[in-house]
């Protein structure tokens, strides 16, 4: 019976993360929807490395949480068996029907070894579930740390609307973003329950109960929702300043690999000669606080033939024009034209977001059939009682 009552209601606290974690996605894909333009720098290292859009930057993060839609509805299966009519771990002298039992009780069928039904698989169940809120937390502490960098900026390009952020007791200028705090502290605790839970499941011989109901024990999957839930918050309340986020852009050089890229592509510069030249500009400007708008072209050509000379290249001339090399160091440029299977192209961003929103409609119709069935289920079983009971009692 403990075995029973342990996995029905980690089943539904599974079942709960899950339907917040749809709320999270569909709020990822309505941001996703008015940004798929929003141009920003992607970061490698914590350094500007490439541009992109803030709504590539969502897909991403909406696809990985759909990947832990997936986890769950897989886990479901493992998760919904039903250990009842076991025993201690030997079955009983009782002919007991455990199939009719797990029909009545919502469970999709029985762990068949009856050892394994009351002893094993209580704690494989509990590792497995706990393992996917923990990667979701992992994953929502760094998209945190993500918008949490932009406070350290004098003129972030993503803030949280006036009145989610609340001010210094003793500094009025200062508006602390509160709910990215609370969104990683409830991250942090996932992470940390989740690691209680393998610590008590280790090193414990079998029999014990350490194993079998650790997760509730210590309320994980309530603070996993938690979690969620705060993060929904987040966004209900991110302002995105694309001017500001283009401007972060534009004062940088954020778009010079694509330089390196396209004299490859289009001039046949080899590209450890092209990469040389661009890295040799990038240092050149920076100490002249110089950008590629700004940058003298005499210079950008006169780096380029030194660039040949130090790789014993034949000289040639710059092979592009003025106009040409500020366009294609322009954000926009390099993301319209970047090509291939998933970047941040326009077209890209397009069907990525038009196949998510899909998924989510299919994971909603998953999560309402098992909700559904459930529901379904305890309806059959009081039928079932009542049934039993004399005629006269049965109201």
């Amino acid at each position: 019976m403990y075995a029973t009552f342990r996995a029905a209601k980690l089943r539904n606290q599974t079942l709960d993360f899950a339907d917040a974690l749809l709320g999270l996605r569909g709020k990822l894909l309505a941001r996703a929807a008015d940004n798929l333009d929003a141009l920003m720098p992607g970061y490698t290292n914590g350094v500007q490395a490439v541009p992109i859009t803030y709504g590539h930057y969502l897909l991403a993060y909406e696809e990985s949480f759909e990947r832990d839609q997936q986890r769950v509805s897989e886990a479901y299966r493992r998760l919904n068996l039903s250990p009842m009519g076991v025993g201690v771990m030997s079955d009983s002298i009782w002919p007991l029907n455990r199939a009719r039992l797990a029909q009545l009780l919502g469970f999709d069928g029985i762990v068949e070894n009856s050892m394994d039904a009351n002893q094993v698989i209580p704690f494989d169940n509990q590792l497995e579930a706990t393992a996917i809120a923990n990667s979701a937390a992992i994953r929502i502490g760094v998209m945190m740390q993500d918008l949490h960098t932009q406070y350290a900026e004098v003129r972030p390009w993503l803030l949280l609307q006036e009145g989610s952020t609340y001010t210094s007791s003793s500094m009025p200028q200062k508006r602390n973003p509160g709910l990215i705090m609370q969104a990683r502290i409830a991250a942090s605790d996932v992470v940390g329950l989740s690691g209680a839970v393998s610590i008590r499941a280790h090193n414990v011989m079998s029999g014990m109960v350490d194993s079998k109901a650790e997760s509730e024990d210590i309320g994980l999957f309530p603070r996993a929702i938690k979690m969620v839930t705060a993060t929904d918050r987040v966004f209900d309340a991110i302002v995105v300043n694309k001017a500001r986020a283009k401007e972060e852009l534009e004062s940088d050089w954020t778009s010079t690999m694509n330089l390196a890229e396209l004299l490859l592509e289009a001039h046949k510069i080899p590209f450890r000669v092209g990469h040389g030249f661009a890295s040799q500009m990038v240092s050149y400007a920076r100490p002249l606080d110089l950008t590629p708008k700004t940058i003298p072209f005499s210079e950008v050509t006169d780096l380029f033939a030194k660039t040949l000379a130090k790789f014993n290249m034949p000289a040639q001339p710059f092979p592009m024009s003025e106009a040409e090399f500020r366009e294609v160091m322009s954000p926009e440029w390099i993301v319209t034209h970047t090509k291939g299977v998933g970047g941040p192209q326009p077209a890209e961003t397009a069907r990525m977001f038009k196949q998510a929103q899909q998924r989510l409609d299919a994971d909603k119709a998953w999560l309402a059939a098992q909700r559904d069935k459930l529901a379904k289920a305890d309806a059959a079983l009081d039928q079932s009682f009542a049934a039993l009971l004399p005629k006269d009692n049965a109201h």
